[in-house]
């Protein structure tokens, strides 16, 4: 791709697309903005190839432009990422019933809601740490920053979500004792 081969282009796109879209996403919670980055990565990757060092790899590089893409669109765009996208489920277990899979979708749905609260530079480290798995120092070389930095700013990132997950648990506990209490002194059930 160097040499500016469209052919390699091409396939590097086919191959790449999906992941950089999906990653994009889960960084930024939008879909149309998810779309401007993955766009902006690919340009940038067709016209920065000849900057990629012979001996590197590929997919770190391309990462790399995706992290920095995404965290000054993030920074320019600074705006709250809505909380009412759900997270769509590719696949389906034939055995789990309908209730658990609502479940388990509203927990995941609670979950990156409170990942998309987090501050980018929390929210990278996570989403790359757990989604895609990458090492504390594969994600240091994608943010450009010390594996110290990364292991703090994980350990940081866990805390708010555990915080802001407790939070969400002890509204929606309130919420149900009131809707209970609520219920109960309509007299509907001292009819039945």
């Amino acid at each position: 791709m160097k040499q500016g081969n469209r052919d390699a282009f091409d396939q590097i796109y086919a191959d790449y697309h999906q992941k950089i879209l999906r990653m994009a996403y889960l960084i930024i919670g939008n879909q149309a903005d998810s779309e401007d980055i993955t766009q902006e990565v690919f340009i940038k990757c067709y016209t920065n190839c000849r900057q990629l060092k012979e001996n590197a790899k590929f997919s770190p590089w391309l990462y790399q432009i995706l992290t920095h893409t995404a965290w000054r669109y993030a920074k320019r765009k600074s705006k709250e990422i809505p909380d009412d996208e759900l997270v769509k489920s590719s696949e389906h277990t034939d055995g789990i019933n309908s209730l658990d899979l609502i479940m388990e979708s509203e927990q995941a749905a609670r979950i990156c809601a409170a990942i998309r609260q987090l501050n980018i530079k929390y929210r990278l480290v996570i989403i790359y740490y757990y989604y895609n798995q990458f090492s504390i120092k594969e994600i240091s070389v994608l943010c450009n920053c010390l594996e110290g930095t990364v292991k703090s700013r994980l350990h940081k990132a866990r805390q708010l979500l555990k915080s802001s997950l407790i939070d969400i648990d002890l509204e929606e506990d309130h919420y149900e004792k009131e809707s209970e209490t609520q219920f109960h002194n309509t007299g509907f059930v001292s009819g039945i």
